[in-house]
């Protein structure tokens, strides 16, 4: 938080901190250097948080931050792990982001793939039914019409 026009530190503004569901972790004030330390192992969920923080005569802010995983040490200057993905977005349809363990990104791999169906929005579409190999039949009084089963 600043003054309007400046980016000086402010010591003593209320800062409330939450997890992104709302549920609160930690309440106080910034100090001399207007800055707060507060635990963040332990949060359930995507590691993120909502910091919101005000002082009166001073703008507001709120910002979420993602924070690294408890286990994991933060990446050397310059460089550290390259993961390939953060999410399902940043990988081709017939493909999804395997987050590694105690990381915060991952690679991208093919969608497993059933017998019957295909791969598209990062996920396995099992059809209905189908001619094809491994496709099941429709009950008796159904056809199968475009891999769905349809009654006659």
């Amino acid at each position: 938080m600043h003054r309007a026009n400046s980016d000086d530190a402010v010591s003593g503004a209320q800062v409330t901190v939450t997890d992104v569901t709302g549920a609160p972790i930690f309440s106080g004030e910034t100090d001399a250097n207007g800055q707060i330390t507060f635990e963040g192992c332990g949060i359930p969920g995507s590691m993120a948080v909502i910091i919101y923080a005000s002082k009166p005569g001073y703008e507001a802010e709120e910002r979420r931050l993602d924070l690294i995983a408890c286990c994991e040490e933060a990446p050397p200057a310059g460089g550290g792990p390259q993961f390939e993905c953060t999410t399902n977005a940043n990988c081709e349809g017939a493909e999804y982001c395997a987050m590694l363990a105690t990381a915060a990104g991952g690679n991208c791999e093919p969608v497993v793939v059933g017998e019957c169906g295909y791969a598209a929005n990062h996920a396995w579409v099992a059809y209905e039914c189908g001619s094809e190999a491994g496709c099941p039949s429709c009950s008796a009084g159904f056809d199968c019409s475009a891999h769905v089963c349809a009654a006659t």
